[in-house]
């Protein structure tokens, strides 16, 4: 989930020249060294723009064990840093403007140009940014945030039937496991010797080796399980 301030910076990474003075002084001539930077634009001002190297220092973040660790531009936007370094076309994180419907081609172009990638973005604009838009502008904030909530609305409900399905799997594993224990055990039964004994012979066997008769009416295969029950135990 992207976070409305992470949505409303744009950063892109590159490689600048930067004049070397040292190497420049003892070469005699103009030195370059190719450096990685990041350009870190806003939505809606185009006139903000900030350059940084991509390895400077870039704030503080708390670690998965609950520590807090300095990082880097690189490491504050590590997918972005990723596709740039991967050679892949940088993308903001969020759903791109050119999936909204709601939107003109013209109105995607005046988005684009004023650093508003996606509907993320758009819908976290406030202030002189959302002025930046003209007319019209708090509409269109207005509907990202309506799209953003349905989408996460039909997200959920995506998920609740996924879990669904996944949950009637595991059932349905459950069952056939049962039906194959009590295969299984029916299997057993037939095979057993004591199933060729009467009823009234396997409740004798069982009120001799327990010293208790079977109470109610048990089917026969009951006797016969309860019987293979006892032998078991006297065997062990």
């Amino acid at each position: 989930m992207v976070s409305p301030e992470d949505a409303r910076v744009v950063p892109v990474f590159k490689i600048q020249p930067i004049h070397n003075t040292g190497k420049s002084k003892d070469a005699g001539r103009p030195i370059y060294d190719d450096v990685e930077i990041v350009e870190v634009r806003f939505a809606g001002d185009r006139q903000r723009v900030g350059v940084f190297p991509a390895h400077a220092f870039a704030g503080y973040r708390i670690n998965d064990e609950g520590y807090e660790e300095a990082v880097t531009y690189a490491m504050k936007w590590p997918d972005q840093y990723k596709r740039f370094k991967d050679k892949h076309q940088q993308i903001a994180e969020g759903t791109p403007v050119d999936e909204l419907a709601f939107l003109t081609q013209a109105k995607r172009s005046e988005l684009k140009a004023l650093n508003i990638l996606t509907a993320e973005a758009l819908a976290a604009l406030d202030g002189n940014e959302l002025k930046a838009l003209g007319m019209g502008g708090r509409q269109l904030k207005d509907q990202a945030v309506a799209y953003l909530k349905n989408a996460s609305g039909s997200a959920e409900i995506t998920k609740l039937a996924s879990d669904n399905v996944s949950l009637k799997a595991q059932l349905d594993e459950m069952r056939a496991e049962m039906a194959q224990i009590r295969e299984a055990a029916k299997s057993k039964i037939s095979d057993s010797p004591l199933n060729d004994k009467s009823d009234d012979e396997l409740k004798a066997y069982i009120k001799e080796k327990t010293g208790q008769a079977p109470r109610g009416q048990p089917s026969h295969e009951t006797l016969v399980r309860m019987a293979m029950e006892v032998t078991q135990s006297e065997a062990a």
